[in-house]
C-alpha cells in the first residue's frame, strides 16, 4: 500500500513553484509547470524505531552548485517522514522562460530531521542525485514519475552517480503513455 503526502505538504510545494518561478522574470507573461511525483522507499527496518527518517527533496534550475554543497536559499519543502509503507510525494515546480531550456536538479536526502539540519544530518547521509535535461515547456504542462526503490546507501554524488533523465522521457503534450515523448522524425519533444 502506498500513503500520499498530506494538504499541508502541497500547500508548502506550492511555495517552491513560487520561489523558483520568482527567480525568474517579475510579472511572467506564461508558465510552464513540471509534476513530479517521489515514489519513496519504506524505512529501513535496521532502523532502531526511535530514530526517525525523512526524505528531504531539493531541486534547482540550472544550478551550478555540487550536489554535495549545501544550497543556498530557502526551501519551502520539508521532509516527508518515512514509514513502514512507500510514500508518494507530488511537486509541482512553476518555471518560465529564463529557465525553461536548463536542467533540473533534485536532491533526495535522507535524515533525521525533516529538512536535514539535525545532528549528523551535514555529514555522511544517504543522498540520490537526478539531473532531467529538460522539463520546462512555456504554457505546456510536463510531469515525471521518480521511483526510488529503497533508501539508499550513497552518501555521496559523484558525476558518475548522478541519474541522468533523458528529456524524452518527461512525459506531456500527448495523450496516453509512451516510452518516449519525442517525436521519431526530427527528435523533438511533443511540447515544442
Amino acid at each position: 500500500m502506498t500513503r500520499t503526502s498530506d494538504s499541508s505538504l502541497r500547500r508548502s510545494l506550492s511555495a517552491l513553484a513560487l520561489a523558483l518561478a520568482a527567480a525568474g522574470a517579475p510579472g511572467c507573461a506564461q508558465n510552464a509547470i513540471f509534476e513530479l511525483t517521489l515514489d519513496l522507499p519504506p524505512r529501513p527496518a535496521a532502523l532502531p524505531a526511535t530514530t526517525p527518517m525523512y526524505a528531504f527533496p531539493q531541486l534547482r534550475a540550472g544550478t551550478a552548485e555540487a550536489y554535495m554543497d549545501r544550497w543556498a536559499g530557502q526551501d519551502p519543502l520539508t521532509g516527508v517522514e518515512l514509514t513502514g509503507e512507500r510514500t508518494t510525494m507530488q511537486i509541482s515546480v512553476i518555471g518560465n522562460s529564463d529557465i525553461e531550456a536548463l536542467p533540473l536538479r533534485l536532491k533526495t536526502q535522507f535524515c533525521v530531521d525533516p529538512r536535514c539540519n539535525g545532528f549528523g544530518d551535514d555529514r555522511g547521509v544517504p543522498i540520490q542525485c537526478v539531473e532531467f535535461a529538460r522539463v520546462f515547456y512555456v504554457g505546456k504542462v510536463t510531469s515525471y514519475p521518480h521511483e526510488i526503490t529503497v533508501v539508499p546507501t550513497a552518501t555521496a554524488c559523484a558525476p558518475a552517480d548522478v541519474i541522468a533523465i533523458d528529456r524524452c522521457l518527461v512525459r506531456g503534450c500527448r495523450d496516453g503513455d509512451t516510452a518516449n515523448y519525442c517525436r521519431l522524425e526530427d527528435g523533438t519533444h511533443f511540447c515544442e
